[in-house]
């Protein structure tokens, strides 16, 4: 009897280490970075702001005028991260945008050169499936974070 309680005392134990060893295992390293893996809408709505000839006047407007499709990338450095993320915080038009995405949608952070984008958009999990929608708040940044340009494509 003292052997079987002591054995189950032992897997018990085992249990609860593994099961909280695993879980931590499971928390992001940028833990503001927003699907840092991206997605191709993703990438071609930043792709899209830098190459169509309707949104020029929005590209000199940020100086974009020489940021090229090779140059984009998501953002993955927490301290840019967290410094967009506050832009969103410090908003409460963004904030609301962010607070009401739904479960289809999410936010992404991209980067050129010397610019920083934020939008919201399908996950990656959608890009394949085609979908009509509203034009959507797109939010470029400057490099040193302290322009903010916003516009609705």
């Amino acid at each position: 009897m003292k052997t079987s309680v002591k054995l189950f005392s032992y897997v018990g134990i085992v249990l609860f280490f593994s099961v909280q060893y695993e879980s931590m295992g499971q928390i992001p390293l940028n833990k503001n970075c927003s699907n840092t893996d991206g997605s191709q809408r993703a990438f071609n709505r930043v792709m899209f702001f830098l190459t169509l000839n309707d949104r020029e006047a929005e590209r000199i407007e940020v100086g974009a005028t020489d940021e090229t499709v090779e140059q984009i990338r998501p953002v993955d450095i927490e301290a840019d991260c967290s410094n967009l993320t506050q832009i969103i915080t410090n908003s409460i038009k963004y904030s609301r945008v962010d607070a009401n995405l739904g479960d289809k949608r999410t936010k992404y952070y991209y980067k050129t050169g010397n610019l920083y984008y934020i939008f919201w958009d399908r996950k990656p999990e959608y890009d394949g499936i085609p979908f009509t929608a509203p034009k959507t708040l797109f939010i470029v940044v400057s490099k040193d974070f302290s322009e903010v340009w916003e516009y609705y494509f």
